[in-house]
């Protein structure tokens, strides 16, 4: 399974608070999603303030249950930056391989949920359909 994992008003953090305090959320987060993940689980940065999740032999059933500990995780946390409060939450789309898929398809799929997510009000997990 993939997960594409987006920082949800990002740019208003750095607006609001410095590019600082957005590179400090950004290995925050980071960390946060690798401490959330299996050992030989992938975590790297997929561009700007998203992140780009594989899972190895996770089972579609199992993939949605591990993107909501996730997104449950980011939310919960109290992060402070300068004695703010700032509150972060994540947007997760979703994907599994199927028969027919590539890398490129998968990654496309979990994408467009990521961004169905974002337009349902953020803060979500939605799971691409096949």
């Amino acid at each position: 399974s993939v997960m594409l994992v987006d920082i949800d008003d990002f740019k208003q953090i750095n607006d609001v608070y410095g590019h600082d305090a957005g590179d400090s959320v950004l290995k925050t987060v980071s960390n946060m999603l690798r401490e959330l993940v299996r050992d030989y689980d992938v975590v790297s940065r997929w561009g700007g303030e998203e992140f780009l999740l594989l899972f190895p032999n996770l089972a579609k059933s199992d993939a949605t249950g591990r993107a909501e500990t996730i997104k449950a995780a980011v939310q919960a946390y109290q992060y402070t930056y300068n004695e703010n409060l700032l509150h972060i939450t994540v947007t997760v789309g979703v994907a599994s391989f199927g028969q027919y898929d590539t890398t490129d398809s998968v990654i496309k799929r979990a994408d467009n949920a990521m961004y169905q997510g974002k337009n349902m009000g953020k803060n979500k997990v939605v799971a691409a359909q096949a």
